[in-house]
């Protein structure tokens, strides 16, 4: 998939890294490789795509990093900040993903200024190395 035009092509574009990391664990040991950026003038510029969009209100546009981070969420079975309590649950659910290969690649933008990014940078590392 090329670009995202719409945020309804961005909803397409993480179904289709969903698919690809459900595929990669069927498959066993491989990597995966998920371009999570994209662009289109005038109406899904990279910032827009990447951190979307949240005021005024009524134009709320969520971006491929937040829902990159769902998604990982999902498929690890964990909280995205996790609490004093629940860091071990994180910790354990991020092991046993890692024992089921959770080995990805993840093209994302806007790292250094966005949290959310931080965070699913943070979900990647603990599912591949702990």
């Amino acid at each position: 998939m090329s670009g995202i035009m719409s945020s309804s092509t961005a909803l397409r574009k993480v179904e289709l890294i969903g698919t690809l990391l459900d595929k990669k664990r069927a498959d066993g040991p491989s990597l995966a490789l998920n371009f999570c950026n994209g662009s289109s003038f005038p109406l899904a510029l990279p910032p827009i795509v990447a951190r979307g969009i949240s005021n005024p209100p009524c134009v709320r546009v969520q971006g491929m990093n937040h829902r990159l981070l769902l998604l990982l969420e999902q498929h690890l079975d964990s909280p995205s900040r996790p609490s004093p309590t629940s860091e071990g649950k994180t910790l354990a659910a991020a092991a046993a993903a890692a024992k089921r290969g959770l080995a990805c690649i993840f093209a994302i933008d806007f790292f250094e200024a966005d949290l959310i990014a931080q965070q699913v940078v943070r979900l990647i590392i603990l599912a591949n190395f702990v």
